[in-house]
């Protein structure tokens, strides 16, 4: 299916390269293009690539350290990895979220949610505002594993190495300290699943939204919750393509 439709995608773009329309038009903007594509997604259906999926639990074990023990890389790995797992993101989304303009809200001196402004609209949204996504913190005695938290902890650490004009939340730990590409994101997340016992010759990093999702099911939270997260508009979506058995 994937190759079949892949090549149909890059045909289109080669030709609309070349061969613009006669009334100016990309030919990807076509009507009949258009219905080709839609007609070969009808005909080979896309399938799910995992029958089951890895349990979350073992690389958030392996997060439960202090900040203050890890470097700037160390830090920035778990920081990532545990806002793609508590967003049930891809790694495209974490990476396209922004250092700036974030909001914090406290009681008594405890962090409650972060919201975090987006630099670009998530892959299921075509159109539309920039909602920010929000994270809910941890209880006190969870402080090792919580989003929120290390997310604070990542921004204090890298304030002083963030160029003026470097808007990404997550940076290159190296000098020039500029944002991250979306390939470097998904390499943290492979390295922590690595580190975790996940077999990353089978389980790329893009299952991580899977493994969140049904671990989160599994615990009893309802799939109506989860889709309140703003990324599905369907329980279908879900139990189709995320909603997989947990290898314990």
């Amino acid at each position: 299916y994937q190759r079949r439709v892949r090549g149909i995608q890059t045909a289109k773009v080669a030709i609309s390269n070349f061969l613009p329309l006669s009334d100016g038009r990309k030919l990807s903007e076509c009507d009949i293009i258009q219905k080709v594509i839609k007609a070969a997604h009808k005909r080979n259906p896309p399938r799910a690539k995992y029958d089951s999926t890895w349990d979350i639990d073992k690389v958030i074990e392996s997060l439960n350290v202090s900040n203050e023990s890890l470097d700037l890389r160390e830090l920035s790995i778990k920081t990532y990895t545990l806002l793609a797992i508590a967003s049930y993101g891809r790694s495209s989304d974490i990476n396209h979220l922004s250092a700036r303009d974030f909001a914090l809200e406290s009681s008594e001196g405890e962090p409650v949610h972060l919201d975090l402004v987006r630099l670009k609209l998530p892959k299921h949204q075509r159109e539309g505002v920039l909602r920010p996504l929000r994270f809910k913190a941890l209880p006190s005695d969870s402080a090792k594993i919580c989003p929120v938290r290390a997310c604070l902890d990542y921004l204090k650490r890298t304030d002083r190495y963030r160029p003026a004009d470097e808007n990404k939340l997550f940076i290159s730990s190296r000098k020039a300290h500029k944002g991250i590409a979306v390939s470097t994101g998904s390499g943290w997340l492979l390295e922590a699943m690595s580190k975790a016992g996940i077999d990353t010759s089978v389980y790329k990093a893009h299952s991580m939204s899977g493994a969140s999702v049904s671990a989160q099911v599994k615990k009893g939270k309802s799939l109506a919750e989860i889709m309140k997260s703003g990324r599905w508009f369907r329980e279908s979506t879900i139990k189709k393509h995320y909603l997989r058995d947990v290898q314990v």
